[in-house]
């Protein structure tokens, strides 16, 4: 391409306005001081940075060819923490939005001021990887020192161990070495595997082969591998394997093609005279003797001979034979002749090797508190024969074991301690390594915080307590923005928190010796909890029963049926066939279990002891009944009818209409209040918006609805009506109505809700703003946040669900903290700290859960996967009583035992 006259050949550089102050100066700017330079998928992993961030976001880093940029995401990451710089952050879980690669992780504070980024890579495996390790031999007597070469991609910690060593062979489960002295003859296969904390493993194998010759018998091999055209510097390389074998042979190579070997030894020569060496090689070889070349059959070739004469005195001579192999046949054979020596192969019995010398490998300086048992093996190689260890200088109470070099025991002073280590073969030979021991005093041990949920503005006592101390004092930041205390000797404090939320408080104690330790710990504050708990109406239903196991009734909407499971035993009790269409089951008081049939418009009741269909209560016909709850204080059940536009009020035991309020249509779930004053009823479609058929729509007063029911005389309060959003058009947010509607969630403290629902944005569309739409703009999964007292929508608290299928229901837990959502078409639920409005961590769930449901002691979550036909069991205690950021899945139920759907319907 070329420029015009008229082309312009200037440029401009933008800097972002949020980066400079309203006076021109530069904005403070948050700093990420620490994160872990790879993760995977899924991770939880724990980053240092400036307080107050409110926002943690990664980009991938460009893939950008021909000007099309094939590799740009972002992902706004959900974390905890904060107090003291210290945060904890929930990684997406699905590899296909947290793809792998390089990603800057930026921190952005309050202001909307990024950090400069910390570049992570996020890693396809967190399975740790072992080097492949080439076969061995080696003779009786020689010492092993082999290092196996292990990595984990997630830096965990790595142990090792091995099956099928030779005999007097152990290897180091900390740091991978091989060791010991070869005693018994045999050809072995050996296993090496890997373990990383998190319990995954790599193996590799190989043959190790102990010969019966003598210590000193036979000659030194080096093994290569490379290609060459010539034979190369030996020197300049890093042989992959060394050992002894009896002669010049080829046997211990690892393949046919491109490879290399040094032989090096010592020959033995009766008779003084002029000797003859040949070589004959496929391909080149060379042979020294006294370091000086004797014969050159150096190049690429076929089985070809070479030889040289060299005058030699009776006694020993140094020898040395290389070869390499680059393609084809491998031959080698070496022969010599001489005075009274017809031409042969030069015999075993002619060759021997010098032991390498002993070589002690320097521990480095030990530090160890003082009573701390000690094990520390001592790594030694070469020599001839076993070897022998000895030390001088040791802190008191520490041994050596001559025989193994092991240095154990329990240090009993306090102080620096200048070691020498020694190892030594049989013939004396021995060698040496000089380091520090220091002893000091034992680390402090800060004993865990009993931590629980407690309502506000109570008087908390945290009691702490550590070991190895000398005069302690403790210090406590409580994570709510209140100033760190001073240190003080007491052990025990008390806290008022008067705001709820989720507070990630840290304990630090110190002594007199300066030393100093730190622990975080959580503390969950909630509003009072009213008397009973409210109620919503769901396809899930957990039953506590007197001295018995509690049951958890799950709908099977395409099955017409319903199960039952025991929560203990996890066995599906029984399939129970209702009528057409099941959508929502409920728990009445007198026990018994009430089904809403959506199709056959009926409701199903059934005897919780006989586990039957006794009773079958027929309804307006075509009413598509949908949502069903009963009343906490037990005085009555409501019915939404769908088509009818109705919501009923019934008799709970005869199932008898005492009161109707007409709402309209699409009403489908239901929510009453814990006094039982007040129905919330949603609207699952939202009305039509102004305008909405037309190029210009008025999305300015419409909105998605929950009608606020006045439960005795079933006549509408209030409408609270959720407003449009005018969010920009982002990769993470966008504008939009709520539609979809799930129920409205009541928390037990009665003072807020939350309804999950997509949002659909109208505004978009070439017809009406001039733009295409997106997937991340055209709809967005969002709970929208209610305030019960003004009966108000929160607008400034509705949470958006990035990269999320559609939020379809919720619960909360008992203290109101903690909501769970689930997200249906991303087969997630989202776990929200409700108080804080933002979301933590999400739960990989099955296909398209529909349905949650909360133990009374908080403990396991239950989610109906109606696309699977599953129900999820999870342990949440942690994360509800503790704060955690994650939650093991205990098991998972099959709730339909034949299906009526076929295979191919079923997926879709």
């Amino acid at each position: 391409m070329q420029l015009s006259r008229r082309s312009s050949r200037s440029s401009g550089l933008h800097t972002p306005p949020y980066l400079y102050n309203a006076t021109g100066t530069l904005a403070a700017r948050p700093s990420i001081t620490n994160a872990p330079s790879a993760v995977s998928a899924g991770q939880s992993i724990s980053v240092t940075a400036s307080t107050g961030v409110t926002k943690f976001s990664l980009i991938k880093m460009s893939g950008l060819t021909h000007t099309l940029n094939s590799d740009l995401h972002y992902v706004r990451v959900p974390f905890t923490g904060g107090a003291n710089g210290q945060y904890q952050l929930a990684l997406h879980h699905n590899i296909n939005v947290l793809t792998p690669g390089y990603w800057m992780l930026f921190a952005v504070n309050g202001a909307g001021v990024p950090s400069v980024a910390k570049v992570i890579q996020v890693s396809t495996s967190t399975r740790p990887t072992v080097a492949m390790v080439g076969n061995q031999s080696n003779v009786i007597g020689e010492t092993a020192n082999l290092a196996i070469a292990a990595n984990d991609p997630t830096g965990e910690t790595l142990t090792y161990s091995a099956t099928g060593l030779p005999s007097g062979l152990t290897i180091n489960s900390a740091t991978g070495i091989i060791s010991g002295t070869f005693n018994t003859a045999a050809t072995v296969t050996v296993t090496v595997t890997v373990r990383d904390a998190s319990n995954e493993t790599a193996t590799t194998s190989f043959v190790w082969t102990v010969n019966t010759v003598g210590a000193n018998a036979g000659v030194r091999y080096e093994y290569y591998e490379g290609l060459w055209a010539t034979l190369p510097n030996f020197s300049a390389l890093t042989p992959m394997k060394t050992g002894t074998v009896a002669s010049f042979n080829l046997t211990p190579r690892n393949r046919d093609n491109q490879f290399a070997f040094r032989f090096v030894g010592k020959l033995n020569i009766a008779t003084a005279g002029s000797y003859t060496f040949f070589t004959s090689s496929d391909d080149g070889s060379q042979l020294f003797i006294n370091n000086a070349l004797v014969v050159n059959n150096d190049g690429v070739h076929g089985v070809l001979e070479a030889q040289g004469s060299v005058s030699l005195n009776a006694g020993e001579h140094d020898i040395a034979v290389t070869f390499f192999e680059q393609s084809g046949g491998e031959t080698l054979t070496v022969s010599y002749q001489g005075p009274g020596l017809a031409k042969q192969t030069i015999p075993t019995t002619a060759l021997f090797n010098v032991a390498a010398p002993v070589n002690v490998t320097n521990p480095g300086a030990q530090t160890t508190a003082l009573a701390t048992a000690v094990n520390l093996q001592i790594q030694a190689s070469g020599g001839s024969g076993a070897l022998s260890y000895g030390a001088t200088g040791l802190p008191a109470g520490l041994t050596i074991n001559a025989a193994s070099g092991r240095i154990t025991g329990t240090p009993t002073t306090i102080g620096i301690a200048n070691v020498r280590v020694t190892a030594a073969d049989a013939r004396g030979t021995s060698s040496n390594a000089d380091f520090t021991w220091t002893i000091q005093a034992p680390s402090l041990v800060l004993n865990s915080i009993a931590a629980s949920p407690k309502p506000v503005s109570t008087a908390i006592t945290f009691t702490t307590s550590v070991t190895n101390a000398v005069n302690p004092r403790f210090k406590w930041l409580w994570g709510d923005g209140t100033a760190e205390t001073a240190y003080a000797s007491a052990t025990t404090i008390t806290k008022n928190y008067t705001t709820p939320g989720i507070y990630v408080a840290k304990v630090t104690a110190t002594d007199d010796r300066g030393l100093e330790i730190s622990q975080q710990f959580t503390q969950i504050i909630h509003l009072p909890l009213t008397a009973n708990r409210p109620a919503v109406s769901m396809n899930l239903a957990y039953e506590t029963r007197s001295n018995a196991n509690a049951r958890v009734w799950v709908v099977n909407q395409d099955n017409d049926s319903v199960s039952a499971f025991d929560t203990v035993t996890n066995a599906k009790l029984a399939e129970i066939t209702v009528g057409r269409v099941p959508r929502a089951i409920a728990l009445a008081p007198n026990g018994r279990v009430w089904v809403v049939n959506k199709g056959a418009a009926t409701l199903s009741v059934i005897d919780a002891t006989t586990l039957a269909v006794i009773q079958t209560i027929a309804l307006p016909y075509a009413s598509q009944p949908f949502g069903l709850v009963f009343s906490p204080t037990g005085n009555a059940a409501y019915l939404a009818l769908e088509a009818a536009g109705k919501v009923c009020k019934l008799d709970v035991v005869t199932g008898a209409i005492t009161g109707t309020a007409n709402v309209g249509l699409n009403v489908r779930h239901l929510s009453v209040s814990s006094d039982g004053s007040k129905v919330y009823a949603t609207r699952f479609i939202t009305p039509s918006l102004p305008g909405e058929a037309t190029a210009s729509v008025n999305v300015a007063n419409g909105g998605g609805e929950i009608l606020n029911l006045d439960a005795a005389t079933m006549t509408l309060a209030t409408i609270i009506r959720l407003q449009h959003s005018n969010e920009p058009d982002t990769e993470s947010g966008a504008r939009g109505i709520p539609n979809y509607l799930g129920p409205a969630v009541l928390s037990p403290d009665g003072v807020n809700a939350w309804t999950p629902s997509k949002q659909d944005n109208l505004a978009r569309g070439t017809l009406r703003d001039g733009r295409h739409l997106t997937f991340e703009s055209a709809l967005r999964s969002i709970a929208s946040h209610v305030n019960l007292t003004t009966n108000t929508e929160d607008y400034g608290g509705r949470l958006d669900f990035n990269n999320a299928g559609i939020a379809s229901t919720g619960v909360f837990d008992r203290y109101g903290a903690t909501l769970f959502v689930a997200l249906e078409g991303s087969r997630e639920v989202v776990v929200v700290d409700a108080h804080g409005k933002r979301e933590r961590f999400r739960l990989d769930v099955g296909r398209a859960p529909q349905g949650l449901a909360l133990s009374p002691d908080n403990t396991r979550l239950y989610v109906n996967n109606f696309m699977e036909r599953t129900v999820s069991v999870f342990d949440v205690s942690k994360v509800i009583n503790e704060g955690a950021v994650s939650a093991p899945l205990l098991t998972t139920w099959n709730a339909v035992a034949t299906e009526k759907l076929s295979a191919p319907v079923l997926q879709g």
